[in-house]
């Protein structure tokens, strides 16, 4: 099936208005789940494949595209969903991802997304200063904010040179010196959507370096794949999954912080590609790491949702700022654990006609509540002793995006309760 060859689907035709979802992970069922809950709605999901997250949902009509890479291809294709959508009702269609290089993707093209769809994101400026990591750490070293000490290799200008190795980067080891920087230290790309579509055999989201040799090769085996970008080599932050942050908000068109969602991670995922995301979380409260973020993104000119991670540095105590995520990312149902779900949000502020309901002025989420991915069993074992005897306080009242009373497919329930087996005994074994 393609976008040109769907029309409604399950959606019905007098839905008064419809949430388009970029992407195919647990982030896009829980968005589909979350309009769900609030206004009983049906969202057109786009995903790049079949799966079984999408698949046979009461809150999902599918539709699959192929590779969402190439804005040539994508935003025709949206453009005709867009129509097909609004053929005999005029109705909203609000556009969203969790996935950055979708959402600037569909920022770069508003004008001629606007036309169907509502885009509720900041400016094309404001994102590209929040996503690329260079800027970010930049922004955080101006703002006198907590972050890892940072140096970067531009591998495209490396690569246009005869030696791809060449003196910048032949002569790292007294960079690093002189930055304060010592073996292990972190790489990742400035560009995640840019390296995302880089394929070589020892593709990491993220990696844990602990030589001069092992960095060069990582260089080369990058470059042969074609990827010219900046990468970051960033100060070891120590402590394991359990001093992981997480800080979420919503900004209104004046740049006020309506909405605050500060969250302790209890475990990440550990498995290549989805490396790094949390599965485990607790919600709680930190007014500076929270001063901070509201910082950042008033410093940007933010408008809606925005989403940090932070992880907190044994050495000093601090909380040290990562990343800013021009979105809200897989595991952001811990905001709706908390007592605010995000799909209301979203409609209140940007579909007034749908619904009128004012925000309220400042919200602060420190629960106590969490989110898992994990049966209940596993979860109480994640995490620092503190981290556990909360979890095992919630016990049922912690949020499980895969639990849906509303979702009636018995093959949907087998699947989720066989992965949820498998990811409990991968859990166990750790």
């Amino acid at each position: 099936m393609n976008a040109a060859a769907s029309s409604y689907g399950k959606i019905p035709a007098d839905q008064p208005f419809v949430p388009v979802l970029l992407g195919g992970d647990i982030g896009i069922y829980a968005y589909a789940r979350e309009f769900h809950q609030a206004y009983g709605v049906i969202s057109k999901v786009v995903s790049a494949n079949e799966n079984w997250l999408i698949s046979d949902s009461v809150a999902i009509d599918p539709v699959i595209v192929g590779p969402m890479v190439d804005e040539d291809v994508v935003i025709p294709q949206l453009i005709q969903l867009g129509r097909q959508l609004t053929e005999d009702n005029n109705r909203p269609l609000l556009l969203l991802s969790g996935f950055d290089h979708l959402v600037k993707m569909i920022v770069k093209h508003r004008d001629d997304l606007s036309i169907w769809y509502t885009i509720p994101y900041p400016s094309l400026d404001a994102i590209e200063k929040a996503s690329d990591k260079v800027s970010f750490q930049q922004l955080c070293r101006e703002l006198d904010i907590p972050h890892p000490r940072t140096l970067t290799i531009d591998l495209g200008a490396a690569a246009s040179r005869q030696n791809p190795m060449d003196t910048r980067v032949a002569g790292i080891s007294s960079a690093l010196n002189r930055a304060g920087l010592g073996w292990p230290v972190i790489v990742k790309p400035a560009d995640s959507g840019k390296w995302a579509s880089a394929a070589f055999e020892n593709w990491q989201k993220v990696y844990v370096i602990n030589s001069l040799d092992e960095m060069l090769a990582l260089f080369v085996e990058a470059q042969g794949a074609g990827y010219d970008g900046v990468l970051l080599i960033q100060e070891y932050v120590g402590g394991g999954d359990e001093n992981m942050r997480l800080l979420s908000c919503f900004l209104d068109a004046d740049q006020n912080v309506r909405l605050s969602a500060y969250a302790e991670v209890a475990l990440e995922d550990h498995n290549k590609g989805t490396e790094g995301n949390s599965l485990v979380i607790l919600s709680g409260e930190d007014a500076t790491v929270q001063e901070h973020g509201a910082k950042i993104l008033k410093a940007l000119g933010w408008e809606g949702f925005a989403m940090f991670d932070l992880k907190v540095d044994p050495k000093d105590g601090q909380a040290k700022f990562f990343e800013l995520n021009p979105r809200l990312g897989r595991n952001h149902m811990y905001i709706t654990a908390a007592g605010e779900n995000p799909a209301e949000w979203l409609v209140r502020h940007y579909l007034p006609q749908i619904d009128a309901t004012p925000l309220p002025e400042s919200v602060n989420l420190t629960g106590p509540s969490g989110y898992t991915v994990l049966p209940l069993a596993a979860t109480y074992r994640q995490g620092s002793p503190e981290q556990q005897r909360r979890l095992k306080a919630l016990g049922k009242a912690l949020l499980n995006p895969y639990h849906y009373e509303a979702e009636t497919s018995s093959k949907r329930k087998f699947t989720v309760f066989s992965r949820q087996a498998k990811w409990a005994l991968d859990a166990f074994r750790r």
